[in-house]
Order: C-alpha cells, then sequence, then structure tokens
C-alpha cells in the first residue's frame, strides 16, 4: 500500500503541483489548504507523513506542528516544514516545535523526494533497526603534506567499500578552507558543510543530514561536500564535526574523511570519532619528516598505533625513496604499497574513480586490497549472500574465498550432524 501523505498548505498552485509530484513518485497525497482543516484530516487520515506550509493565514505552521504532537494520530508523524524563509532561526523554531525537516521553496522534485523517502525509511524501521544495527567505521585519510594523495585515496576507498560488501558508505569532505572530492567524482553538490554549520550542532540529526548528500551513480556513494567558499571554512566548528560524523556513523556502514593537513580543533575533532586514520606518504625526505612529526603528535594524544596506518603512495613517476628506507624511518609497520599510474589524472579529470578503471589492474588490484584491510570483522568474517565481483577478485588474491567457504562447509555438516 503506498504512503499518505498530507499536504497543508494555503497556496492551492503549489499545493496542486506538489500533489502531482507526490502522486508520480508512488505516493498517496491528500491536501488541505488550511491549518484548521489539516488537523482535521490529519486526525482522520492518519498520513504516514505531512508536508507543513510555515506561513498560513489564521493557524501558522509553527502553531498547526505544535498540534500535530499533541494528538495521539500524528504524536510521532513526521513532518517537513515547507518554508520561503532559509533564516537559522526559523529553521531551529521549526525544529524545537516538531518538525523532523524543511524545504525551502520553490523546491526542486529530487529534493523534495530524498527528504521524504528518508524520513519514511526512518518512519517504517523496527526498533530493532534502529538500536540494534552495527555501528559504522569512520575512516580518516591525513597528512600534513598536501599533494600526498589524500583526496584521490579517500574517493577511491569509499568506492572501493561500496563495492566490496555492497554497503552504504559516506565521503565527508572536511578538507577546510576549501573542499575538492567534488572535482574528483564530478559532481556539482546542491548543498554543502557550510549549509548545515547554519544549524546548532545539537538539532543535527541523520534525516537532516541526508538531506544535504550528494549521490555519485557509478560509484554508488554519497558525498557531503565540502566548503566552496574559503570565508565559510570559519563557521565549521569542532562540535559540528562531531555531530556531522556521529550521525552518519549511524546512517553508513562506512564514513571515509577526506581531512586537512593541519592539527586544527576541527582536525583533532575528526580523529577522535575516527576509527582508523590512515596517512599516505609519498617516497620523499619532506614526506617522510612530516609523517615522522605526525607520528610523534599521534602519540602524544595517546592514540593506540594499530589506529593509524601507513601507505607508500607514489605520487611521482620515479626517484623516489626505497620501501627499506621508508620502513626504516618509522617504528611503524608499512602495510600497502600505491604504485604510480598515470590514469590517475585521467580519472580526476573524468570523475570516474580509478578503482573502477580495468586499465589499471595493478593499482586496481592494490586499492581493492587495501579496501579490504580497511574493512570491518564483521564483513572480513561474512560470507555474503551475493558476493559482489570485487569481493570475489579479493578473496582470490588472499585466499580467503575457499578459507571461508571451508570454515562454513564445516559448520553447515555439523548443524546437519546436530
Amino acid at each position: 500500500m503506498a504512503d499518505i501523505i498530507l499536504v497543508i498548505d494555503d497556496d492551492t498552485d503549489r499545493a496542486a503541483l506538489t500533489k502531482i509530484i507526490l502522486n508520480k513518485a508512488g505516493f498517496q497525497c491528500m491536501t488541505a489548504f488550511d491549518g484548521e482543516q489539516g488537523l482535521k484530516m490529519a486526525k482522520s487520515v492518519k498520513p504516514n507523513l505531512i508536508l507543513l506550509d510555515l506561513m498560513m493565514p489564521g493557524m501558522n505552521g509553527f502553531e498547526v506542528c505544535i498540534q500535530l504532537r499533541k494528538l495521539p494520530e500524528t504524536i510521532d508523524t513526521p513532518v517537513i516544514f515547507l518554508t520561503a524563509k532559509a533564516e537559522t532561526a526559523n529553521k531551529v523554531k521549526g525544529l524545537q516545535v516538531g518538525a523532523d525537516d524543511y524545504v525551502t521553496v520553490p523546491f526542486e522534485r529530487d529534493e523534495l523526494l530524498l527528504r521524504i523517502r528518508a524520513l519514511l525509511r526512518r518512519a517504517h524501521a523496527s526498533p530493532q533497526e534502529r538500536q540494534g544495527a552495527q555501528p559504522g567505521k569512520i575512516i580518516a585519510v591525513f597528512n600534513l603534506r598536501g599533494g600526498a594523495g589524500c583526496t584521490t585515496l579517500a574517493v577511491n576507498l569509499a568506492v572501493g567499500l561500496k563495492h566490496l560488501w555492497n554497503e552504504d558508505v559516506g565521503l565527508v569532505d572536511f578538507s577546510l578552507p576549501i573542499g575538492v572530492a567534488n572535482i574528483y567524482l564530478n559532481i556539482r553538490p546542491q548543498h554543502s558543510i557550510s549549509e548545515l554549520t547554519e544549524f546548532y550542532p545539537e538539532v543535527l540529526d541523520k534525516e537532516l543530514i541526508e538531506s544535504h548528500l550528494t549521490y555519485h551513480e557509478s560509484g554508488g556513494i554519497y558525498l557531503l561536500g565540502g566548503i566552496f567558499e574559503p570565508a565559510n571554512a570559519e563557521k565549521v566548528t569542532e562540535k559540528h564535526v562531531a555531530a556531522i560524523l556521529e550521525r552518519m556513523r549511524e546512517q553508513f556502514s562506512y564514513v571515509v574523511v577526506d581531512t586537512s593537513h593541519d592539527f586544527s580543533p576541527q582536525t583533532l575533532s575528526i580523529f577522535d570519532k575516527a576509527d582508523e586514520i590512515l596517512i599516505p606518504v609519498p617516497p620523499d625526505i619532506a614526506s617522510l619528516l612530516l609523517t615522522k612529526a605526525s607520528l610523534q603528535i599521534f602519540e602524544e594524544l595517546g592514540y593506540i598505533q594499530d589506529k593509524i596506518r601507513l601507505v607508500v603512495n607514489w605520487t611521482f613517476k620515479e626517484n623516489g625513496l626505497s620501501v627499506d628506507h621508508i620502513q626504516e624511518a618509522f617504528q611503524h609497520k608499512i602495510g600497502t604499497l600505491i604504485q604510480y599510474d598515470t590514469n590517475v589524472s585521467e580519472a580526476i579529470s573524468t570523475g570516474i574513480p580509478v578503482i573502477l578503471n580495468n586499465q589499471s589492474r595493478t593499482l586496481v588490484a592494490t586499492l581493492e586490497d587495501l579496501s579490504w584491510d580497511l574493512s570491518r570483522p564483521i564483513e572480513q568474517l561474512s560470507f555474503p549472500d551475493n558476493p559482489t565481483e570485487m569481493w570475489k577478485r579479493v578473496s582470490r588474491r588472499k585466499g580467503a574465498f575457499h578459507q571461508q567457504k571451508s570454515v562454513w562447509s564445516k559448520l553447515f555438516k555439523r548443524s546437519q550432524v546436530n
């Protein structure tokens, strides 16, 4: 049965257009043209979601929402405000009186449907699904030096995790003062982190953050776009960073974060939330010195060695230090060697991550294996119901396929005996 959506809006033309959009999207839409009529219909129809205009004669949207939260029939019904006013005060007040989200009118069709579906998924989820889900893993990609390949690695790691496990993966561009991950994916986000800073960190929730995500089709990942105007970087506080990452951890199995090249309060907040910090190290003296300094700071911060993973990343073609030389420089294991590949630059230009490029087989295999190494144990120790092609390739290389198949075969035989 289709979800019922009640539109309460005194603008009859907009209400009619909204009804057409929702009906075509597979919903059953009903309309009311003032607050009192809307309350009566909400009580009798018991809609799955309500779109509520903020500025109406008589009872305004705030007053209607307060009454909706008093009715047993609509106390938990998701409410989205339709508002022409984008001021922070109105957004905060709307959330305070019980609204779940807002859409600024005139709205984009895709944005409206995305927000509606996000709230309906939450409303339909069982208590077990909402409370018992495995927490997502946060992976921060960091280097004190620009040009170390952090963004390239973050983008490809996010896509690798998605194509490996077919789990939901989010990519967050917290590279300040300006983000470029969207350029590497050749997408233009309609929303960014700077818009989320208009809210108090305490009111940021999964649905609000989800409404600011942009989907990358070939990669299958969701991007939370970074700051596009450097002046807005000052608005991002460590509390915003912590709130955004915690909410995304609840929503995604994996959250990959492209960080700034510093130890600012915002970056430190990312490190505190991260389960693992990945440091790509180009094979040159400057990178080694900066990485060594970073490791010393991490030690002073009390981070255990297992939280830090170093990979050698050849960002240039030749004349780099040897792996043995790099290994000697650190009292820390070097896990992966990422070789130089000319297709990386082309991938950035096309917006198709190099991990999806069949022509770069050696590099692709390295990135796929790294994605596996950074995966959660719950995935590594499981046998997927529908293994992806990437999972099959990595399993063959690591010998995990036959090992896991043997384990599952033994368990099956044991269950048959019992």
